[in-house]
């Protein structure tokens, strides 16, 4: 639960329980738990009433962990279970991981051969290959989507 949900739920605002916060000289933080939604609810307001309203208003957030690899991650992975030999970019020698500079804190798939990020060719990791393909000894990866930085 975020502050400006918790200062919802009890009806205050987001600047009083971050005033209240920084004097009890407890850390921010971008979410909190149930308990810790709880607790800074009665550095505001202690009654039985601001805990009932704290654990109505409260939502876990559920983090898919399918959504945070490129499609067709999982159907690839059961499809090289059976088919060791399977030829794509993600079983080619010519494949590493790449950061842009200055720009991602994570790896991208690119191709050492053609000195290219495998998404600027709009190509698929898992399901496409070249002609140059050669198999790697390497196990393959578990690339993840552009969007989801550190997990």
């Amino acid at each position: 639960m975020r502050l400006k949900e918790i200062a919802a739920s009890i009806g205050t605002t987001k600047k009083t329980l971050y005033t209240i916060i920084k004097n009890k000289g407890y850390n921010l933080k971008k979410d909190y738990t149930l308990e810790e939604s709880i607790y800074i609810a009665r550095l505001c307001s202690d009654n039985a009433i601001t805990e009932k309203l704290i654990k109505d208003n409260y939502k876990e957030k559920e983090i898919k962990k399918d959504s945070v690899y490129i499609d067709g991650t999982e159907k690839w992975f059961k499809y090289y279970e059976i088919h060791q030999n399977a030829k794509c970019c993600n079983t080619c020698s010519y494949l590493m991981g790449k950061r842009i500079m200055n720009r991602d804190k994570y790896l991208r798939p690119f191709c050492n051969l053609y000195n290219k990020f495998i998404y600027k060719i709009k190509g698929n990791v898992y399901w496409q290959w070249c002609s140059s393909y050669e198999k790697s000894e390497l196990l393959p990866v578990k690339w993840k989507k552009n969007k989801f930085v550190n997990l």
